[in-house]
């Protein structure tokens, strides 16, 4: 997720239980996973095996009527010993073609205007 120097998550996250494929960009295999929540920035994704940050990889789900695919990049890792369920990984949206952008926007976003507003500016 993307974070501002000082901590500060630069964009609305939505709770959502979703599955998610991840594949390595090699073509040497995938995983699915479920995500937790979402922003227009990354994601989180449980997962009891995690790799280690700045691993990148392909992640597809389905959203908002359509496939939204493209590049992501392992950010941080959570491992709870006390609540493994709850163990997971950051993901950090890469290259995002404008259509999967504009998905993420209006899944994310609590209001029309502030849609129509992201994407004019």
């Amino acid at each position: 997720m993307v974070e501002d120097d000082e901590g500060i998550r630069l964009a609305r996250r939505r709770k959502v239980e979703t599955d998610v494929v991840l594949r390595d960009p090699e073509g040497h295999g995938e995983v699915s996973l479920r995500c937790r929540d979402i922003s227009v920035n990354g994601m989180f994704v449980y997962s009891s095996a995690c790799v280690s940050p700045g691993s990148e990889f392909i992640f597809c789900m389905m959203m908002d009527g359509g496939l939204v695919e493209a590049a992501g990049r392992v950010s941080r890792v959570v491992l709870d010993d006390d609540a493994p369920a709850e163990s997971g990984m950051g993901i950090q949206f890469l290259h995002l073609a404008r259509e999967a952008r504009e998905r993420l926007l209006r899944f994310t976003s609590p209001t029309p205007e502030i849609v129509v507003a992201a994407l004019a500016g």
